[in-house]
């Protein structure tokens, strides 16, 4: 079974304005104010459905509601094997210190 993106002619108008953001069941939902529409048929659209063909909308709404809930930026580090703790407190010296010697003990044992 073939899965596509939805189609923009499948929104019932250009949206306006995105007024609000949610997350229901782990997936981000805009509440979206559409063109030539009445405020009372504002509806809530999956972040997929508008995230192609209307990201400068999006961008607007974060940039004005820095609070509101968005989809995580993950950035990946290049792997390194070489950790560096800005002003360690005791507990996360430890901490990785523990994990540490773990990895290690498991080196040495291949």
């Amino acid at each position: 079974m073939e899965t596509t993106a939805p189609d923009v002619t499948d929104m019932p108008s250009q949206p306006e304005e995105v007024l609000d953001s949610k997350v229901v069941r782990g997936g981000l939902q805009y509440l979206v104010k559409w063109k030539d529409k009445p405020r009372s048929e504002n509806t809530w659209e999956k972040r997929s459905n508008l995230v192609k063909p209307y990201k400068p909308l999006l961008d607007t709404f974060h940039a004005q509601n820095p609070t509101a809930p968005r989809m995580p930026t993950i950035v990946i580090a290049p792997r390194s094997r070489r950790l560096q703790l800005t002003d360690p407190d005791e507990r996360q010296w430890e901490y990785w210190k523990g994990r540490w010697d773990r990895w290690r003990g498991r080196c040495r044992q291949d």
